[in-house]
């Protein structure tokens, strides 16, 4: 909860605020962010009174001269700025402790809380056009409706956030993480996503145009959808996709089964796998999913070193199976509980295609982790280095004439 004496001093004016500041909150900056010897602390604040709070009028100064707050400005140094321009004109509240705080239609337009925590904060309708939220933990908070054009919001974090109709507009999302933000009719015109992480966003009915990808200092790249443009990025930047690739590619390992009753085993397996150095992908049939089965499936398996299948009890993974691994020179190391029925096609698939290893059976839980390593990843990996063999091998060709 909010510290009362905090309020209390917030309460005398920006000049005393600011006093108070510099002598308890003073953030030094380095590297990883900033670190604060006090955090003001206004958090799960539900009154009136900080929405109701003059804060257009202690950031004017500020505004006008672009103060930066964790050291002297450069028109201080100069001589430009007066002392009580710098240090009443702008109220401080980097890094301010504001988690759950009320403050719906709050008018922070222009003003600075960098390293600010929001977490879960009602900012709906507010107004932060031009604020600074450089690394501000916005992570649950409520921004619906809320004017953010022109905003700073490198490394913000905006996770599980509600920005359902806000503007974005005109802001800098460098570097800012979204997983599972909401964004159904949020603008995002014009915005700088250059290094933004996003997963499992919510787009419906959203704007987006006009955004940038490049890094500072290099010619405009812009996209139109925020998803593709992490994949341009990444095109574009060819040592980090050669990276992903390469680390897909040695390491991945894609482990197909049915998280029901089998969860215990297909866990283990996926920590044995982890214990060995590799990456394992969990694919999960009794999830829904909007993607065709196949062809997720498909996908995933040739970015990967190579498939473990348990195919106990099995339903779509039999399936699956069927439809991959003729298209895939992948090592496929299916596995079964011991006298669990096996479907009928598997045997035709174990003929047909060498890289789908013989049907391994075991008796227990314990005795497949004991057993791991000799027969599942080793024969797996013999298997891996026969097919890259095959593949770098001359072609043969024939002559009609000889």
């Amino acid at each position: 909860m909010a510290d009362r004496e905090h309020l209390n001093i917030l309460r005398k004016g920006v000049k005393d605020w600011n006093d108070w500041y510099r002598d308890y909150c003073d953030p030094i900056h380095h590297r990883g962010g900033y670190t604060f010897l006090t955090r003001p602390d206004l958090s799960g604040w539900d009154g009136d009174f900080l929405r109701e709070f003059d804060w257009i009028r202690f950031c004017t100064f500020g505004h006008r001269f672009n103060v930066e707050l964790a050291e002297p400005h450069e028109r201080y140094v100069k001589g430009e700025l007066s002392m009580s321009e710098t240090r009443e004109g702008w109220l401080r509240l980097d890094g301010i402790e504001m988690e759950r705080a009320d403050l719906r239609c709050v008018n922070w337009a222009h003003i600075r809380l960098r390293g600010a925590n929001l977490a879960d904060a009602d900012l709906s309708e507010a107004n932060l056009s031009g604020a600074d939220l450089t690394n501000a933990n916005l992570a649950g908070a409520k921004l619906v409706a809320t004017d953010l054009t022109g905003a700073s919001l490198p490394g913000a974090d905006l996770s599980r956030s509600n920005c359902s109709g806000a503007d974005f507009s005109g802001a800098d999302m460098s570097r800012a993480v979204m997983v599972g933000t909401i964004l159904d009719g949020a603008n995002l015109t014009h915005c700088y996503v250059y290094g933004l992480s996003a997963s499992d966003v919510r787009l419906d009915g959203s704007l987006q145009k006009n955004l940038r990808i490049s890094p500072p200092g290099q010619p405009d790249i812009v996209v139109d959808d925020l998803e593709v443009a992490q994949f341009v990025y990444l095109l574009l930047n060819r040592q980090k996709l050669r990276s992903i690739l390469t680390t897909m590619g040695e390491r991945a390992v894609l482990v197909l089964g049915r998280f029901t009753e089998r969860k215990v085993l297909l866990d283990g397996i996926a920590d044995r796998l982890r214990a060995l150095g590799y990456l394992p992908i969990i694919f999960d049939f009794e999830r829904p999913t909007h993607l065709d089965l196949t062809e997720t499936i498909k996908t995933l398996a040739g970015l990967s070193l190579f498939v473990i299948a348990d195919i106990t009890n099995p339903r779509s993974v039999s399936l699956e199976l069927q439809a991959t691994v003729p298209d895939y020179m992948v090592p496929f190391v299916a596995i079964v509980e011991r006298s669990q029925p096996v479907f009928g096609m598997f045997d035709d698939l174990t003929a047909k295609y060498d890289w789908a290893l013989p049907l391994l059976e075991y008796r227990s839980h314990e005795g497949l982790m004991l057993a791991f390593e000799t027969k599942v990843v080793e024969p797996a990996l013999a298997k891996v280095q026969e097919i890259r063999r095959r593949k770098a091998a001359r072609p043969i060709r024939r002559s009609a004439e000889d």
